[in-house]
């Protein structure tokens, strides 16, 4: 089991693909599961600790983020 930060959440594919360019060029690693609902998503952390952490790393570059079990 673990957990991945998800990083927004949208109904248009084209709104998922600029959210995960612009984690990219701030450095950070993400994809989208298929949707719709298209969730862009980061990490796969075993604790949740980790995940937190990292979690707090998007937000302090102004990206929503949440913890989240797939």
């Amino acid at each position: 089991e673990f957990y991945r930060v998800q990083a927004g959440v949208f109904n248009q594919l084209s709104n998922a693909e600029a959210q995960v360019a612009l984690l990219r060029e701030a450095g950070f690693e993400a994809f989208i599961s298929p949707g719709p609902p298209y969730r862009v998503q980061t990490g796969a952390f075993s604790t949740l600790e980790n995940a937190e952490r990292y979690a707090a790393q998007l937000r302090e570059k102004g990206f929503d983020a949440a913890v989240i079990r797939p």
